[in-house]
């Protein structure tokens, strides 16, 4: 999983999930959440880092419904998902300052 936005180098929002190929799209925004501690809402996960409509991964869909058909347990399929969410916090400057990165 990486945060759409900084797809393209390193992110200390960038994750690896291991997840069966029957996981829901909505079953990994959640992994994903409790990961960092529940504070992302309105979770999106798409299929490419362009975060466009055409590539939205609906909620229901399952891993292999994507296209991730998965694998042995000692060698699974990789695959990179793509996500963006938005936060709570929308007028405080200092949280949404994203130049540290």
């Amino acid at each position: 999983m990486k945060l759409a936005p900084f797809w393209g180098r390193s992110h200390p929002l960038h994750l690896t999930v291991t997840v069966t190929s029957l996981t829901t799209i909505y079953g990994i925004a959640r992994v994903v959440c409790e990961h960092f501690g529940g504070v992302m809402r309105n979770m999106v996960i798409f299929s490419e880092p362009s975060c466009s409509s055409d590539v939205y991964l609906k909620p229901s869909l399952t891993l292999e419904d994507c296209g991730f058909y998965g694998g042995p347990l000692k060698k699974p399929e990789t695959g990179t998902l793509y996500y963006n969410y938005s936060t709570e916090f929308t007028d405080c400057p200092l949280l949404m300052n994203d130049g540290y990165f």
